[in-house]
């Protein structure tokens, strides 16, 4: 029982959720807006309402199950219910497969229309970073590096988990949050990592981090205010003379006016016909604050990272760019790829191959910081 209470408060006093078992848990949506799903698993499996616990099917396997929406509930197998939501488990080790996805943990099915389900995967936060770290990192990378990531984004989700408590999901599994690909995208190396540094996550005051990170800062990290408006302590302006063997460390790039104009118009803005750019303030750390757009109804004002984001942020890389005219066209030269904020992926590989260890590398980015084992 003290082992319990132990840590019931060691977990309450980093502000993390303290969840059922010694492992924090994840919920990551993984599918919005369809109107079918296949599932498929070949161990015991057993689907229960989530409302009322009542279970709806228990099965040894199950080959191809489809499941939609009907008009008051869930379709199962050819089955209507008046279900609106549901989960799906498997026994411990067992995985699902959700079309040619393959998952971990639990699957929750949530009806939200006539014609469009919500598919959601619970799953514990280790399993979780299976999913996610052949997506953000190497496995060639060094191990200290790679150690680094793990720990920045196991902390990156558990305080999303806290911010969304209440909500039906903590995060999407897209660049929004963190690319999550479930399974068939887990590594045996990343995995021995993820597991070397089991329960490790960055806190400031007793508190998990905000862990941003991206992959190249092109020689100076970002203050979130320029991004997001809100300043935080352990993420400042820092000259980082580490990422410069990125393939991403310088890129250019020609847009053509009428296609921007075009992007915008996708997100919402009025005008049609874009005439000119011209940059408004930047950043300490070099990057364009603001971007005043000359169009034909007049004039318009965006934040730099707003402006990167509608035009496509693999091809505006960074908001670290200069620019000029070119006839019909805008030519963009720049640095970096990402927001700048927090870790730089590539400048962490560039620290640990000089020989930095993974606590060093973070110290560097989020000055600060504590790194403690928290499950």
């Amino acid at each position: 029982m003290k082992k319990i209470i132990i840590f019931f408060l060691i977990s309450v006093c980093v502000g993390l959720p303290a969840l059922a078992g010694e492992e924090n848990y994840i919920r990551v949506k993984v599918l919005e807006g369809i109107n079918s799903i296949s599932i498929s698993c070949f161990t015991p499996i057993e689907i229960r309402d989530l409302k009322t616990q009542k279970i709806l099917l228990d099965k040894p396997s199950l080959l191809d199950f489809k499941i939609r929406p009907a008009r008051n509930g869930l379709n199962l197998g050819g089955v209507v219910t008046d279900t609106q939501s549901i989960s799906i488990e498997s026994q411990p080790l067992g995985i699902i497969s959700l079309g040619k996805r393959q998952y971990r943990g639990r699957i929750e099915c949530r009806r939200q229309s006539r014609n469009d389900l919500l598919i959601i995967n619970e799953l514990p936060i280790d399993e979780y970073l299976y999913g996610v770290l052949k997506h953000e990192v190497s496995p060639g990378w060094p191990r200290e590096a790679l150690k680094a990531q793990a720990i920045v984004a196991r902390t990156f989700a558990l305080s999303k988990a806290k911010e969304r408590t209440n909500e039906d999901y903590h995060l999407t599994n897209t660049v929004l949050s963190q690319v999550y690909a479930g399974f068939l995208s887990e590594d045996p190396v990343l995995t021995e990592v993820i597991n070397e540094t089991r329960g490790m996550v960055l806190t400031y005051m007793g508190q998990a981090i905000s862990a941003y990170y991206h992959a190249t800062c092109g020689g100076y990290t970002e203050n979130p205010k320029y991004v997001w408006g809100k300043s935080l302590p352990y993420l400042q302006v820092k000259r980082c003379s580490y990422c410069k063997s990125s393939p991403h460390f310088c890129w250019k790039e020609k847009l053509g006016l009428r296609r921007m104009a075009q992007a915008f118009q996708r997100n919402g803005y009025k005008f049609n016909q874009i005439i000119d750019l011209k940059p408004l303030g930047k950043s300490p750390s070099g990057r364009v604050e603001k971007i005043i757009i000359i169009h034909n109804k007049g004039r318009t004002v965006v934040k730099g990272n707003d402006f990167r984001l509608i035009l496509g942020p693999k091809i505006i890389r960074s908001t670290n760019f200069k620019m000029k005219k070119i006839d019909e066209a805008i030519e963009f030269e720049g640095k970096g790829w990402g927001h700048g904020v927090g870790l730089c992926q590539w400048g962490a590989r560039g620290m640990a191959l000089k020989g930095y260890k993974y606590d060093r590398i973070l110290k560097f980015y989020y000055p600060g910081t504590k790194i403690e084992v928290v499950y």
